[in-house]
This record gives structure tokens, sequence and C-alpha cells, in this order.
């Protein structure tokens, strides 16, 4: 953990740094609940929230608040995936994740990438980048390649999908080009064993 002075606030158990935002586009990866995404729309910025779950859907008054909102039914994945992959559709809605092992009765989901996603919403950088996504961003913080964000706050999911203590480190190593982690260390929550659960990574810049 790298310590810093900047004001934090936590979301929806997602830290920011609030002193940074612009008012510019929030994305809410791994919705579900929507009370991250919403809580921005709320404080006036347009909102991006993706979630696969074919189950879900957006509150009413998602739709009623001042500012544009667009809610994508899918995965956001690293490069290099299929454009449609399984669900594991566990009992646990907080844990359902996508899989290269699929079972019967797994659902397909569209996925889509950072970078498609941008280009589909016109968006050039995220004032927030929220993801919360099952064991998927890794692949997809590796697949970062730019200041595509002013701040990037995750939670990991190695009880999803292990890789290891080295695997993240290596994210973070990646991310350091362009980021600081203004937090990033073990905890234990939700009755599972230590992990990074929710980290934030800062533009060097408005460090």
């Amino acid at each position: 953990m790298v310590a810093q002075t900047m004001k934090l606030e936590t979301i929806a158990e997602h830290t920011i740094a609030p002193d940074l935002l612009t008012g510019g586009f929030v994305l809410d990866a791994g919705c579900l609940g929507f009370e991250f995404g919403l809580e921005f729309c709320r404080r006036g910025h347009p909102v991006v929230f993706v979630d696969p779950a074919p189950d879900i859907e957006p509150p009413a008054s998602l739709f009623d608040l001042p500012k544009w909102a667009n809610f994508v039914r899918g995965a956001v994945v690293g490069e290099g995936y299929p454009s449609k992959m399984p669900l594991r559709m566990t009992a646990d809605k907080q844990a359902r994740h996508l899989t290269n092992a699929a079972k019967e009765g797994d659902p397909m989901v569209t996925t889509t990438t950072l970078h498609n996603l941008m280009r589909e919403m016109n968006v050039e950088q995220w004032d927030v980048l929220k993801l919360d996504i099952e064991g998927a961003e890794h692949d997809v913080l590796m697949s970062i390649e730019g200041p595509i964000a002013r701040q990037l706050t995750v939670e990991w999911h190695e009880h999803c999908a292990p890789k290891g203590d080295a695997a993240i480190q290596a994210v973070v190593d990646h991310l350091s080009r362009w980021y600081v982690p203004v937090q990033h260390a073990k905890d234990k929550r939700h009755c599972l064993p230590e992990n990074w659960w929710d980290s934030l990574f800062v533009l060097r810049d408005l460090v």
C-alpha cells in the first residue's frame, strides 16, 4: 500500500478520491445492485452500467435522474476473449462469474473490452472506472494501455479465479506506468480469506 494524503470516500464498498472528480463519465462494471453508479448519477455524472446477469434490471428511478445513463447487459473482459462466454450462475448472486468450464444450464453472455465499450459510448477517458467483475479484473487491467481513467477502483476476486500474489503484483506493476496505488492492501470481508477487496489507483499526474 502507498500512503497518500488525499481525501478518500467509500461508495458501495469501493473507495474513490472525490476531490479528483470532474463530472465526467463513470463506468460501473459489475453493477449488481446499481448503488455505486446511482450515486454518481445523483452527483451529475453520466454513467455506464455493465453486468452480464440475465435476471437483473436497472431500477426505474435510474432513468428519471437528470444525467445520461446507459445499461449494457454484458461482461467486460480482457483482449483476446470470445464475443460470448458462459456465465456460471451460482446460488449466490454476488459470486456469479465467467468460466471456461461451462456446465449444462450456464447461460451464454455477450462480452466487450474496455476499448470497444469506450468507442461505442464515445468516452475518451473515465472519471472513475470501477471493476467488480468476479475474477475478470486481472485480464481487463492487464489490457489497459494508457491513462484511460482518472482513477480505478477495483475489487479483486481470488476466491473466484485465483491468480496468486505474484500475478496481482504484475498487474500493479503494469498499471504503475500511469497510476499510483493509493490503496492496495489485503483485508478480510464477506466471511472469506484475506483478499484485496478494495484497491484504488489514481493517475500519477493527479497525485
